[in-house]
């Protein structure tokens, strides 16, 4: 991976620190009150979120059995989407970890079109399931007559589903050829060594072999599998919350975390930072009438600085391995 991603990401760190300790401050919460977090809720969190990246690392390894002609096992299929993650958490979010996963891929001996558009769909998958849970949350804050945050919600969601909707359509339609360019255009602003970046303007057909193909009836199975598996990824965080906030229900719950994280998706901040924590708050507040920023505080904690932990072991762990091979097949 470029180094220069890596300063970033350490950057994006210090800013997710920053706007942490911000956060802290305004609501005027002591640190003891925030590190204040039961033993077995933390031991909970850390499982829910292994169960996250393994769902994860699950669905990527189904799309390179599926596409791929490498021989990688479920284990290193698990590593490698959990060491993207890392970019996904630390750099604004524009195909951050997607550019992660490419280079990771190609690395282990990919086309860097075949890696390149099997991270496309892993994109697609979480944002038509994502932004469908925040819609409906969207609309519960419009019942709840939030209607400042429920337009906020429902306007992100929609954008977002369109655009995804939009653009496999186009993948599957007339619009291929012109999509194909303006994709090619745009990874040259991707993260990525200019090498790699070169080869995706290569194997365009790639698109229609994979994109098309995973949303097409003729792989109605897999396709179904693959959003089985995005759902798990989408509600274990609000799991998490569940475990902070079990009164406010198992729907009040998912909704919320989903209110936050669609805010969090803007690329403002690196990692959502400040954003998730403002749409989860508001959610809370608006629709749930609960006020309590010191569990926003605790459920942060338990999702996005344990995964960051997590992925930063798996990101080191991976880096090596792909240098080892490296080395050796050399």
């Amino acid at each position: 991976m470029n180094p220069r991603c890596l300063r970033y990401s350490i950057v994006g760190i210090i800013i997710a620190l920053s706007v942490t300790i911000l956060i802290i401050n305004v609501f005027n919460i002591s640190l003891e009150d925030v590190l204040d977090i039961q033993s077995h809720v933390l031991i909970l969190a850390l499982a829910l979120n292994f169960a996250r990246f393994m769902a994860q690392g699950l669905r990527l390894h189904m799309l390179l059995r599926r596409f791929s002609c490498l021989n990688i096992g479920y284990i290193d299929s698990f590593a490698l989407r959990g060491a993207s993650e890392f970019f996904a958490l630390t750099i604004i979010p524009f195909m951050a970890d997607e550019a992660a996963r490419t280079w990771l891929l190609t690395e282990r001996g990919e086309r860097a079109t075949v890696a390149f558009w099997i991270s496309i769909v892993e994109l697609m998958l979480d944002t038509l399931v994502g932004s469908t849970l925040a819609f409906a949350a969207g609309l519960n804050a419009l019942v709840a007559r939030a209607y400042y945050l429920a337009t906020m919600i429902l306007v992100i969601s929609t954008t977002q589903m369109l655009a995804a909707v939009v653009f496999i359509s186009l993948a599957k339609g007339l619009g291929g050829n012109a999509l194909k360019a303006w994709i090619t255009k745009r990874s040259d602003k991707m993260p990525l060594p200019l090498e790699i970046r070169r080869r995706l303007s290569e194997g365009s057909n790639e698109m229609t072999r994979i994109l098309c193909a995973t949303f097409s009836r003729t792989n109605l199975s897999l396709l179904t599998q693959l959003i089985l598996l995005t759902i798990v990824i989408m509600i274990t965080p609000a799991l998490i919350l569940y475990l902070m906030l079990n009164h406010a229900g198992i729907l009040g719950t998912l909704l919320g975390f989903h209110a936050g994280s669609i805010l969090g998706t803007l690329p403002i901040t690196v990692g959502g930072a400040g954003l998730t924590e403002t749409g989860l708050y508001l959610y809370l507040h608006d629709v749930l009438s609960i006020n309590s920023p010191l569990m926003v505080m605790h459920w942060r904690i338990a999702t996005y600085y344990i995964s960051l932990i997590v992925s930063g072991m798996l990101l080191i762990m991976t880096f090596f391995q792909v240098r080892l091979s490296t080395r050796f097949s050399t």
